[in-house]
């Protein structure tokens, strides 16, 4: 494979990678994130924060926690992703 093939190549998946990116947001934005879990959310490197994420669209959801199920979060060994489902009760 030449270099220009290569190159044209990495436009390809990168448009791809695009298209998708868009579909996924899509999703996302039209999921109602009924079930989520506890996970740690990166904000910048090295930052983490304890944050819902939804088990169905795997979105971060910006809603902290409540106390007890951070507690629980804390209890399990799972490296960040909590194990426990949460239904959502707000929809």
């Amino acid at each position: 494979m030449t270099e220009q093939d290569t190159k044209k190549r990495i436009e390809e998946i990168n448009a791809q990678i695009e298209v998708l990116n868009e579909e996924r947001k899509e999703l996302q934005k039209n999921c109602n994130h009924s079930k989520y879990r506890i996970g740690l959310f990166s904000w910048r490197i090295g930052c983490f924060d304890p944050r819902r994420i939804c088990n169905i669209c795997d979105e971060i959801l910006m809603e902290e926690p409540t106390k007890e199920e951070y507690d629980q979060f804390k209890a399990e060994d799972n490296l960040g992703q909590g194990k426990k489902e949460y239904k959502n009760e707000s929809n």
